[in-house]
């Protein structure tokens, strides 16, 4: 009986209340919403005694205490806070549950809809979307305007352009999408296309200040049983009227104290059993017309002089050089050594014995019989690649005579002298006349083609500008390196 009377009391206290509190807002506002009582949900731990704050703009719902513990008023939960935009207007509207509510307008009435915001019994928040996927799911265009994003490991990261993205949208020229399972790479056969002018299209610097890195680095395919690919090939462009464009350009980086770098340096690989590759393989571009001339399989120059520099050479060979054609040369043609008798100061030079035909020179020394007769015998390949041979005999250490007995036949020739035992310096020579010489014959003069008239081998000999020169004619470019290639 005593609980039964306890709750009927309580019960009692809160309708006289509830009732003084309407009685007092209507007379204070006017209508400020319609709700049931489960609009207002208590805390269920137990009974509670409620505090209503009812204003001319204004309704609010706080919690004065419980049996737990009455340590002063606390907030209610409660599913609405109405707030009027303007003064005495009546709020309508309503909303869409997990949908955020937002003011939607004033006009003689204040009204509230739903935003574009939504949240879903697990926590998962939706802009554009009622069914969001992930923490925050967002339909349309996110963008950021100051700070940037702020990623677990405490980096924020302000633009695209730098590493971290969780994937990466591109075109065809590249593979993956950035992350560690699908790493990006250059997609294969890569075509990059531009029009950019005195530029490149792609520029590859390694800023690496201690070892010597490569720029690039290019492995031309292997092959079991067929040509293997090549690491580099370049193409120059064409014109219609002025130089086309190299296919391959090289810059050895400069030093200060010591040797500067080569400007293109390549080695041919190796053989276990046939023949090794070429460092260099070079051949001109073909000619296709009457008027036109095919070009140089290579041009080289030494580089140029500046401040009292020496001048290098056009090109070293360490090893033997064969050469399957002319070699014209309008310096001379010398052998170099060491001076004999000073060689750490000085070289010795010879120079070539030159003619207006090809010859071959030989001799030697024979000494009579008692008879004053002395056969020589030349080579067994003598005959077959000389002819109008011409004879010179000097007799040594004695007065006589010597002359030719019999000519070159046979590949013999025959001594005599006027004295038994006279000792004989011989000297033949004969016209080159071999199966590659009787079909490419040399010839003393010939005639400069008509793009060359006008023209010098060596324009400085006689005072003349290097714009003068044949090779300037023939490239339209000095070979000698311009001077504006010089890196520092």
């Amino acid at each position: 009986m005593r609980n039964r009377s306890t709750f009927l009391t309580k019960v009692c206290s809160i309708t006289v209340l509830t009732l003084a509190c309407a009685s007092w807002a209507r007379a204070q506002t006017s209508t400020i919403a319609n709700y049931t009582p489960g609009d207002v949900r208590a805390d269920a731990v137990s009974p509670a005694r409620f505090n209503f704050s009812l204003r001319s703009r204004a309704f609010s719902l706080s919690r004065t205490g419980s049996s737990r513990e009455n340590t002063g008023p606390r907030p209610i939960k409660t599913s609405m806070l109405l707030m009027a935009g303007g003064p005495n207007l009546p709020v309508f509207g309503g909303g869409t549950i997990g949908r955020l509510t937002k003011w939607v307008g004033f006009t003689s009435n204040s009204f509230i809809g739903d935003s574009t915001i939504f949240e879903d019994k697990f926590g998962k928040v939706g802009i554009g979307t009622d069914a969001p996927s992930s923490r925050l799911t967002v339909v349309g265009t996110i963008e950021t305007t100051l700070g940037g994003l702020k990623f677990p490991d405490g980096s924020v990261q302000t633009t695209a352009a730098v590493t971290g993205l969780q994937s990466v949208v591109h075109d065809d020229t590249l593979n993956g999408d950035g992350t560690n399972g699908a790493p990006l790479q250059v997609a294969v056969p890569l075509t990059l296309t531009g029009t950019i002018a005195d530029s490149a299209i792609i520029t590859v610097t390694n800023n690496d200040n201690f070892a010597a890195g490569f720029g690039i680095r290019a492995n031309g395919g292997s092959s079991p049983d067929a040509f293997a690919g090549s690491g580099v090939q370049g193409n120059g462009g064409p014109s219609d009227s002025s130089k086309g464009g190299n296919g391959l350009e090289g810059f050895g980086g400069s030093t200060k104290t010591n040797i500067g770098g080569i400007g293109v340096r390549a080695g041919g690989g190796p053989a276990d059993s046939g023949f090794a590759g070429s460092g260099v393989d070079a051949s001109g571009g073909p000619g296709l017309g009457a008027g036109s001339l095919s070009g140089d399989g290579i041009v080289a120059a030494p580089g140029v002089t500046l401040h009292g520099a020496a001048s290098g050479r056009a090109g070293t060979f360490n090893g033997d050089v064969q050469i399957n054609g002319d070699l014209d040369v309008s310096g001379t043609k010398n052998f170099k050594i060491d001076h004999p008798l000073d060689p750490e100061k000085k070289y010795l030079l010879h120079a070539a014995i030159e003619s207006s035909e090809v010859l071959n020179i030989y001799s030697g020394n024979v000494t009579t019989d008692g008879r004053g007769e002395a056969t020589v015998t030349l080579p067994d390949w003598f005959e077959a690649i000389n002819r109008d041979f011409r004879y010179q005999l000097t007799v040594i250490g004695a007065f006589a005579q010597a002359i030719i007995a019999t000519e070159i036949s046979q590949n013999t020739f025959t001594v005599r002298t006027s004295a038994p035992n006279v000792k004989v310096s011989w000297q033949v020579t004969g016209v080159r006349s071999d199966r590659v010489m009787l079909t490419h014959p040399f010839k003393a003069e010939e005639e400069k083609p008509q793009f060359e008239r006008g023209t010098y081998v060596s324009p400085g000999a006689y005072g003349l500008p290097e714009d003068r020169g044949a090779e300037w004619a023939r490239r339209h470019e000095p070979v000698q390196q311009p001077k504006q290639t010089v890196r520092r």
